[in-house]
């Protein structure tokens, strides 16, 4: 396919009950995970940049292979480096966004889907005023693929002008 490598993330593990996956603020110094996440969000700003690509996906073929971790590390990483960017969790069956950031997994994606709020009432503000979140809450009357493959969801990606990614 071509793709460059973008870096290499050591494998670590979480500590303590309360924390859902290792993020790059919870960082003993230990494991270099930290810096790793960050060299990573680097060479991945500079090939967006490059390509003038704004939205970025990051998926696997399996669960517990670490989307979660990268995704949310990614955006906490280009946030602190003072980018303007939304992270959606997209994953309607089993979202887990809202956990890493402790917050309620309601008022989400789906709920914005389904017509239930507007994107406004469905964007969480965080601790850093770059980075916006929206939780994917679970569909009530849809199937998961139904709802991201909605045209509504496109639009919601592309709409997202004021930002420097999604």
């Amino acid at each position: 396919l071509n793709f460059p490598c973008l870096g290499t993330i050591p494998a670590t593990k979480v500590v303590g009950k309360d924390v859902a996956c290792p993020m790059i603020y919870h960082e003993n110094g230990k494991y270099g995970f930290g810096d790793a996440m960050r060299v990573m969000a680097m060479y991945l700003e500079k090939e967006m940049v490059k390509q003038n690509k704004k939205v970025l996906l990051v998926s696997s073929a399996s669960a517990g292979e670490g989307k979660t971790t990268i995704s949310a590390n990614l955006a906490v990483s280009l946030a602190q480096k003072g980018k303007k960017l939304v992270l959606v969790d997209c994953d309607l069956r089993n979202p887990s966004i809202a956990d890493v950031f402790h917050i309620e997994n309601k008022d989400g994606l789906a709920d914005y889907l389904e017509d239930r709020l507007t994107i406004k009432e469905a964007m969480r503000k965080t601790e850093n005023e770059n980075l916006f979140m929206i939780v994917g809450s679970q569909s009530h009357e849809n199937e998961a693929a139904d709802l991201l493959s909605s045209e509504k969801l496109g639009k919601l990606i592309k709409g997202n002008k004021c930002l420097d990614s999604t």
